[in-house]
């Protein structure tokens, strides 16, 4: 009963009359949401392994949700980014699809309130431009898109582990033969170069070629692409050669393994360049009750020199074998200051971060004393202003698939920058986000 009437008090705010202040905030708020749409010809939503999503459609011109069980997906979830999607067809001049909309955001408010309550979820606003009458515009998506993670558990950790463990064995096959399994090898020449590239198996710099007999003249180079979807970490950490002596920090709590097992892949072609002297793998807190974790004293942290790759493996899984993490935020902080405290003659201090997490223990920052190069992983929705303050404090950097963003310490109060198509300002001191 209390819903409803508070329903009634929003609806009638919506003509103009008196609103409860609970009322007015959430009006507030959709106002802010139904601004400046972006304009593109069709929708699809983004489909990534790391992520998963929900459709909550509506008709065209209407706002009653449907699949609303849909919604029990989403219990203990993390949820990232909201989309409200709309087509820019009107039947008459004087629709008003704003107004259209703010029922709409009404509707989700009443079935999802908590959504309008986290601060760190990001809101779309797109309208599609491929319809010129009623039926095309009919068959486009209308309604809401809720990307998220589903709780992390021991299973899921689990199916995570064995994941790594194939991806990285197919890598390892390929960098010994790579494109084997799309060439008609001659079987004698194969053993041989099977058995003399077995000891060389970091060394591939020739490229693939075929004579008209089918017969292998030569190998094509390790592609990233073959073994994984994103290929962020072997990216950037590729373009940035002068990175060297490295500490590498890697967040190994769900949902990390595409990148953390990218890592290690990476790790095991480079092996004989020694760009890499130690890893410390933290998984936030060894299944400790969230509760129960101290910023600074969380734990779960597993450190492992770079000098044997089995032995790096080994840590890894240990580490995500021994928890799973639990909710955000994640003890990025205390593994860096107890990670430079055991290798103090650490290089370039990386730090592989999980940018659906905030971080724990971000008031020991000051501690930190060398720059901190910020490897976002999942920055699909905007990168997390935490990672920004971090990179920015130490005079650090922050880097993704496509930028390296050196220049955060330079930015004075007032100042904005923009990365990855979101824009983000200095203000009282901070980063935030638009």
């Amino acid at each position: 009963m209390k819903k409803a009437i508070f329903i009634l008090f929003l609806l009638s705010g919506l003509n103009g009359s008196s609103q409860s202040n609970s009322g007015n905030l959430l009006l507030d708020q959709f106002k802010i949401i139904l601004k400046n749409p972006s304009i593109i010809s069709n929708f699809e939503p983004i489909k990534n392994q790391n992520f998963k999503y929900i459709l909550l459609p509506t008709k065209f011109g209407g706002n009653t949700l449907k699949n609303l069980t849909e919604v029990k997906k989403l219990k203990n979830a993390q949820i990232r980014c909201v989309a409200l999607v709309y087509s820019q067809f009107k039947s008459t001049d004087s629709f008003k699809q704003k107004e259209l909309n703010k029922k709409r955001l009404l509707e989700l408010s009443n079935l999802y309130p908590n959504l309008f309550d986290n601060n760190e979820i990001t809101w779309q606003y797109i309208e599609q431009s491929n319809a010129n009458d009623f039926t095309s515009a009919s068959e486009l998506f209308h309604g809401f898109v809720i990307y998220y993670r589903p709780a992390s558990s021991i299973e899921s950790m689990k199916k995570e582990i064995s994941w790594m463990d194939k991806k990285i064995d197919k890598a390892i096959k390929l960098m010994i033969v790579p494109n084997k399994e799309f060439a008609v090898l001659d079987e004698k020449r194969d053993q041989k170069e099977l058995k003399k590239r077995d000891t060389r198996e970091h060394r591939i710099e020739s490229k693939f070629s075929e004579s008209s007999d089918g017969i292998i003249k030569s190998y094509a180079p390790f592609s990233y692409q073959n073994v994984f979807s994103d290929t962020s970490i072997s990216s950037i950490l590729n373009r940035n050669k002068h990175w060297t002596d490295m500490l590498i920090a890697c967040d190994l709590t769900g949902s990390m393994s595409p990148y953390s097992t990218q890592l290690l892949v990476w790790h095991k072609l480079n092996f004989n360049k020694n760009r890499v002297q130690n890893f410390a793998f933290f998984n936030d807190g060894n299944m400790t009750w969230d509760q129960n974790k101290i910023a600074g004293k969380t734990g779960g942290i597993y450190f492992s020199t770079a000098a044997s790759f089995k032995e790096v493996k080994a840590t890894a899984k240990k580490c995500m074998q021994n928890g799973y993490g639990g909710d955000a935020p994640e003890n990025d902080v205390e593994t860096l200051i107890k990670g430079l405290k055991k290798y103090p003659n650490s290089g370039e201090v990386i730090l592989i971060a999980d940018n659906w997490a905030n971080i724990r223990g971000f008031e020991f920052i000051d501690q930190i004393d060398r720059p901190v190069r910020v490897i976002v992983c999942g920055g699909h929705f905007g990168i997390n202003v935490e990672y920004l303050e971090l990179a920015r404090r130490t005079n650090g950097s922050i880097h993704t698939i496509d930028d390296d963003i050196t220049n955060l310490m330079t930015l004075k109060e007032g100042e904005t920058i923009k990365i990855s198509g979101k824009k983000f300002t200095i203000k009282n001191g901070r980063f935030t986000k638009h």
